[in-house]
């Protein structure tokens, strides 16, 4: 009986607002952050790009091992 009681007392703001409806169209605020746009670059990106000129070796010739040759004519 209770539980019906609880149905009854949360329908009457939805048969309020049926019979009674509001005068004026109800205002939609649109309250949400602006997007960043400056682009900032994450600390992890700022690491690499500092780090990159200390680490930069030059690439090493493959030696076949790996199934890849620098010979076009031994190539699998």
């Amino acid at each position: 009986m209770a539980y019906t009681c609880s149905l009854l007392l949360r329908t009457l703001p939805a048969i309020d607002a049926e019979l009674n409806p509001p005068d004026e169209e109800p205002q939609i605020i649109f309250d949400l952050p602006r997007p960043k746009r400056d682009y900032d670059i994450s600390p992890e990106r700022a690491m690499v790009d500092r780090m990159a000129p200390c680490c930069a070796t030059t690439p090493v010739e493959p030696d076949g091992c790996d199934g890849y040759t620098s010979d076009s004519d031994n190539s699998k």
